[in-house]
């Protein structure tokens, strides 16, 4: 097959979803604001916000759908030039880290230590992503034979499955305040992220009828994004107000719940409107650059995070809370696409990242 041609909003996806992906890490300093302040307009605005930026992850493994899952590998293809990469990038940002939080001292370095909590997953949290990531790269050559097999109306029924199935997570809440759990047998394996948000691209990249890429449907979308974001942080501050807790972890049982319905929207209206519209080649340069280096930024942005913390700080001095977060984590994604874009320059670091 032929060498497929870069798309600009696909681009302009993983930029805004490695943005919000920051935020999403930056506790009560901006994501978890709303924790601090939890009434009047400005807690349903974090609120909101809160929510919204937890489209991130599932847009990323949209766009692994829409580009990997129309394609023709062998699986030794996907293991050896997918899976080894991503393997690889695992245990090296594992290793950067695992020094890092060790303040650089070598001599700390315990091999055992290490293998363990690489196995395990707990040297960098973000890094679930990358876990679950490895997971369907495998399912890869399974995954394209059911996308290639689903028609339209087997993909309307595959969402509204999974929309149901979302639905019944809210029952135990509704009818016994969440002190009842659904049986964990009732289950299907398409209510994994790693597979139904890849299935979920590949619908819109390669199943949606182009008749639905009009300006009647793009407001459709806006507006259903903005209106199921509000439902999750109505049914966020109901189960607050039952609970009693209003902390970071105890409040986000239900900010994933429909998200797959804003992520969908956001992507849909980014294509959309690309499709309609016409960037010029600077511009087009500029994005493809910075999405490039989106990855890269990924792998060591708490690093990133962590040694940019002083900006929020200096900011806060004049402005509010939100706004300094804001400014702290664009000062932050810009370093690291400049410190990926420089590395990116080592043949094998370019192959990596």
């Amino acid at each position: 097959m032929g060498t497929q041609k870069r798309k600009t909003y696909i681009d302009v996806l993983r930029i805004m979803g490695t943005l919000m992906i920051m935020f999403n890490h930056t506790s009560t300093f901006g994501f978890a604001l709303y924790t601090v302040r939890t009434q009047g307009i400005l807690y349903w605005l974090y609120l909101f916000l809160a929510i919204l930026v937890k489209v991130a992850v599932p847009i990323f493994f949209m766009i692994s759908g829409g580009l990997l899952l129309e394609r023709e590998e062998k699986v030794s293809t996907v293991l050896t030039k997918r899976f080894t990469r991503f393997l690889l990038v695992l245990f090296i940002g594992s290793l950067i880290h695992y020094f890092y939080f060790s303040n650089w001292q070598i001599n700390m370095l315990s091999i055992e230590d290490f293998a363990r909590n690489v196995y395990s997953g707990g040297i960098v949290t973000p890094y679930w992503y990358l876990y679950s990531y490895l997971g369907f790269l495998l399912m890869i050559p399974i995954l394209r034979k059911l996308a290639w097999g689903l028609g339209t109306k087997g993909y309307v029924y595959l969402i509204v499955l999974y929309f149901l199935m979302r639905c019944l997570s809210i029952v135990r809440y509704v009818m016994w305040r969440g002190n009842v759990d659904m049986s964990p047998y009732f289950s299907f394996f398409i209510m994994g992220d790693n597979i139904f948000f890849p299935l979920l691209g590949h619908f819109i990249e390669y199943r949606l009828p182009e008749i639905y890429y009009e300006k009647k449907y793009a407001f459709r979308a806006v507006l259903t994004t903005v209106i199921v974001i509000g439902i999750c942080a109505v049914l966020t501050n109901l189960q607050s107000k039952v609970t009693g807790l209003w902390d970071e972890g105890s409040t986000q049982t239900f900010f994933n719940t429909f998200i797959f319905i804003p992520a969908g929207g956001i992507y849909f209206c980014v294509k959309y409107w690309f499709k309609k519209h016409k960037v010029s080649g600077a511009m087009e340069t500029f994005l493809c650059t910075v999405g490039s280096c989106t990855f890269g930024v990924y792998v060591l942005e708490t690093i990133y995070r962590e040694e940019t913390k002083f900006i929020f700080w200096k900011v806060l001095e004049h402005f509010p809370t939100l706004i300094a977060c804001m400014v702290w984590i664009g000062c932050a994604f810009v370093i690291g696409v400049v410190s990926t874009f420089c590395l990116k320059k080592l043949p094998l670091v370019k192959k990596l990242l």
